[in-house]
């Protein structure tokens, strides 16, 4: 099932943000690694500049950990991936963008893992992940379901006609624009997805009541809000199973409107707050608003090109 446009591609996927990159070291790491490992699987590896894949073994990725460590200036954009069919996960592959606060870039930025899973993959997969992440990951917020991904180079995506174009349509497919988020998933959340994780020091920055939540969310069980308590933080479900919110199809939208609602407080309203002003801030503010506000976002003008 093809959702996207000749530049984007709808894929499954879960999204997690840490906040600094001191946390993202050895221990969040190797997390990752084993359980890429599990069932025997080998491990491979490639650079964001390379396009050739190679084994991954313990001596390399420690020496990899130390350089990272030693060298705190150096971003790391890195992709793993199980070189073999043995998995217990339906996520095979990980992208890892470690970033540094460096020479030319001093201001504070999120690092980002994303996990790559099959289109067909069950819910529970997808439920299982979010506490496996919450319990092994220092998660300042992140996200799994359907996203609207860039098939190759980069562009903001608030500017893009025909993805505009197919977000109207698919309401629950969430775009996530990878170099603004380096620095905004500090400040708050770009919309919600089927599954919501949000870690305790996020929830306590933006100053929102834990158990508040827990107990508002409890009430709205029977609307499809799902919520459980993990790790170092909450993990929220909108609905039985992500969908693509195919609004022609008369899509269930009732659970990510509630959730939206009840994070209304964390959500951003503009995108370039810290890494500079990016464009089409008000097609993200109206996109933002579309669970709130439905008609804001269907009368949204397309950009021009």
């Amino acid at each position: 099932m093809d959702l996207g446009t000749r530049d984007f591609v709808a894929a499954c996927r879960a999204t997690v943000y840490v906040a600094s990159p001191d946390q993202l070291g050895g221990d969040a790491v190797m997390a990752v690694v084993e359980r890429l490992r599990a069932g025997g699987a080998a491990l491979r590896v490639r650079s964001a500049s390379g396009a050739a894949w190679r084994s991954l073994d313990q001596g390399e990725l420690t020496r990899r950990l130390h350089a990272w460590s030693e060298h705190p200036d150096r971003d790391a954009v890195l992709q793993f991936s199980r070189d073999g069919a043995s998995a217990r996960d339906a996520w095979d592959e990980v992208d890892a963008a470690i970033v540094r606060r460096g020479a030319f870039v001093t201001t504070p930025r999120a690092s980002e893992l994303s996990f790559r899973f099959e289109e067909t993959a069950p819910a529970a997969e997808l439920a299982a992940f979010g506490l496996w992440a919450m319990e092994r990951l220092p998660v300042w917020w992140g996200c799994a379901g359907w996203q609207f991904v860039r098939r190759a180079g980069w562009g903001f995506w608030m500017e893009d006609r025909a993805l505009i174009a197919r977000a109207r349509r698919y309401w629950t497919i969430q775009p996530l624009d990878p170099v603004l988020m380096q620095w905004d998933a500090l400040d708050g959340l770009p919309g919600v997805n089927w599954l919501t994780m949000l870690g305790d020091a996020f929830l306590q920055q933006r100053e929102l009541d834990v158990d508040g939540l827990c107990a508002a969310a409890a009430a709205l069980g029977p609307e499809g809000v799902y919520l459980r308590r993990a790790g170092a933080g909450v993990v929220m479900a909108a609905g039985p199973q992500p969908l693509p919110g195919d609004i022609n199809a008369r899509a269930a939208l009732a659970p990510y409107v509630r959730i939206a609602e009840l994070l209304s407080p964390l959500l951003l309203t503009a995108h370039g707050t810290r890494g500079g002003e990016g464009g089409g801030n008000e097609v993200f503010a109206d996109h933002l608003a579309r669970f709130l506000q439905p008609d804001r976002w269907l009368a949204a003008p397309l950009p021009t090109r």
